[in-house]
């Protein structure tokens, strides 16, 4: 293949063009390898399918032959022409064709955006303080008492019981939306706790002395600042078929349910797990609070453009996830008043942040020559496969044929990058 004349142009720093020019001995080459593959096809009067003469076909297919060509010559050059100007695209190349002539050389250029080249700074100067955790009496109260909801278990009441508080319903619901017919919401077996708290208060007072068998209809308005966006403002009619009524029982807090809960030797030895517990998930908020303020800072002290495509790519990670949290309930985004346009709107600002903290912990661990060793990436693929309860090969191998191994290890280099940070501000602030 003839050598390609390339430059490059910096439209901004994260915004390139490459101009590249075929010669023409090469341009002649893929015209005739056109022409001739057209001319095995062409039907033209006069002449049998595929025995026209060159010059006839020229004439009858000289469109398709050009643009045959043309994208031949593209395709065959220009991933050799952006790593001759060693640039890396992270978005899909716009390309640009010049005029094509048969007999000289062909120009085309490739405007695509790069990953910004940016040195961080200010991230050694850091001073934070690491809050002292301290944990209350009351909060260890409140951990042995999710422990007791845990180990709850139900009885049945007898026949006639009415509803009230600690009493766990099982109903079927029918529910429509006042002034839209066409808006309604079926569910079977729907379990409800009565006395949670968890309740609105019309539905709660509507259940409230029902008895198994009844049916009752709860008016329920929901207030326009609800967070489920979908039913904000609205007013919906609810049917309520009671099915079963079982009485919620606490067991008391004993060694005995100590041992029950796990490997506990006594109900004190329990309460200290529980503490240990409250004083490492305040730890990780307290860190996850100072890594915040370190990288806000930094946010301010280093100005840099950030490539459009890795914000909208951002977006769409973002928007993914709340459609999979909404798959969950059995809803979709537009299920809770969500279109994309505002989505896009409301979140551009959090999703171009986000997009700077990637660019500057991939810059600090990049100075700071983090790696991620091939142990590190396999030991956070088996906590992923024991999460999700699926075997580690499975996992590894599935993750391998979706080219997502260099995320996870990105994310732990960008984990690595926090640590150091968050280790070089403390420390020097003691």
């Amino acid at each position: 293949m003839a050598d390609i004349k390339t430059g490059v142009e910096d439209i901004s720093s994260v915004s390139k063009r490459v101009r590249v020019e075929i010669p023409s001995e090469m341009v002649g080459e893929f015209f005739k390898k056109e022409l001739e593959k057209c001319a095995k096809t062409a039907e033209i009067k006069g002449f049998r399918k595929g025995k026209a003469p060159l010059s006839i076909v020229e004439q009858h297919y000289m469109h398709d032959i050009v643009k045959g060509t043309v994208s031949n010559l593209i395709e065959s050059t220009y991933l050799d022409a952006i790593a001759k100007e060693g640039l890396t695209p992270i978005s899909e190349p716009s390309i640009e064709p010049g005029t094509f002539d048969r007999d000289g050389p062909f120009s085309y250029s490739l405007t695509f955006e790069v990953y910004p080249s940016v040195e961080i700074k200010g991230y050694k100067e850091l001073r934070l303080t690491q809050p002292e955790v301290v944990v209350t009496d009351d909060e260890v109260e409140k951990g042995l008492e999710e422990l007791r909801e845990r180990a709850a278990y139900l009885e049945p009441l007898p026949d006639g019981a009415c509803a009230d508080a600690g009493v766990v319903l099982t109903v079927d619901i029918s529910g429509s939306l006042v002034g839209d017919i066409n808006k309604r919401h079926d569910s079977k077996d729907v379990t409800i706790e009565l006395g949670k708290g968890a309740l609105l208060k019309q539905v709660e007072d509507g259940l409230k002395g029902a008895k198994v068998g009844e049916e009752r209809t709860i008016r329920v308005d929901y207030p326009n600042d609800f967070h489920d966006k979908g039913l904000a403002g609205k007013t919906w009619i609810y049917k309520v078929k009671i099915k079963d009524m079982k009485k919620k029982i606490l067991p008391p807090l004993t060694d005995e349910l100590a041992k029950e809960l796990g490997d506990y030797k006594s109900l004190e030895e329990l309460k200290t797990q529980v503490k240990d517990s409250i004083v490492s998930a305040k730890n990780r908020g307290a860190m996850m609070r100072l890594a915040d303020e370190a990288l806000f800072k930094l946010i301010a002290d280093n100005k840099f453009e950030v490539p459009p495509s890795m914000v909208m790519g951002e977006l769409r990670r973002m928007y993914l996830e709340l459609a999979d949290r909404l798959s969950a309930r059995g809803q979709k985004p537009e299920d809770v008043g969500i279109t994309a346009e505002g989505f896009i709107n409301e979140n551009l600002g959090v999703a171009e942040t986000r997009t700077r903290v990637i660019i500057i912990l991939d810059a600090i661990a990049r100075q700071e020559n983090i790696e991620v060793l091939d142990g590190e990436v396999d030991a956070r693929l088996e906590a992923i496969a024991n999460e999700i309860k699926q075997p580690f090969d499975k996992v590894k191998k599935y993750y391998e044929s979706h080219n997502f191994i260099d995320e996870v290890r990105a994310r732990i280099r960008r984990e690595k990058a926090i640590d150091l940070i968050l280790k070089l501000a403390t420390s020097s602030a003691t």
